[in-house]
């Protein structure tokens, strides 16, 4: 069975940066974001994540790498796809791979438990429309956000 439009759920932006305090500023201050998630770090994807919320924009993450061989390491060198992807929530991982793939898409990293998404499966496929896209497995999955006031 195909999935439907309803079985992919918009979840975030990811935009990758160097200085998550500065980049809260300057993203945060345009899109009005008052809440961030806590930072995540993975070891599996080798980066560090936050969230941030606004009422009136989808959830922005922003992401920079743990170490130099970090897959987004090179996207900072480059100043290339800093706009770096959209995540989508997925009921089922392995139906939404061959979904994409059906469309021409190809995993550039394959499924993998994600810390900021609570072990949930995550996937990065590449589109005929040279752009990133990132499942998410679990449709029921909400970030966590703190106050204004707890940011890091």
């Amino acid at each position: 069975m195909m999935p439907t439009s309803e079985q992919f759920r918009f979840d975030h932006l990811g935009l990758v940066c160097r200085d998550f305090s500065a980049t809260r500023t300057s993203v945060g201050g345009i899109h009005g974001i008052d809440a961030w998630s806590e930072v995540f770090q993975d070891p599996i994807q080798k980066v560090e994540v936050q969230f941030g919320l606004s009422p009136h924009a989808p959830v922005i993450e922003l992401i920079r790498p743990l170490a130099s061989d970090s897959p987004i390491a090179q996207v900072l060198d480059r100043k290339a796809n800093v706009l770096n992807h959209l995540a989508y929530r997925v009921a089922a991982m392995d139906e939404a791979i061959e979904h994409c793939r059906a469309l021409g898409y190809f995993v550039i990293s394959p499924p993998a438990p994600a810390i900021a998404f609570g072990g949930n499966l995550i996937c990065f496929l590449y589109t005929p429309d040279d752009f990133i896209i990132e499942l998410i497995e679990g449709l029921d999955f909400a970030h966590r956000f703190e106050s204004p006031t707890a940011r890091q």
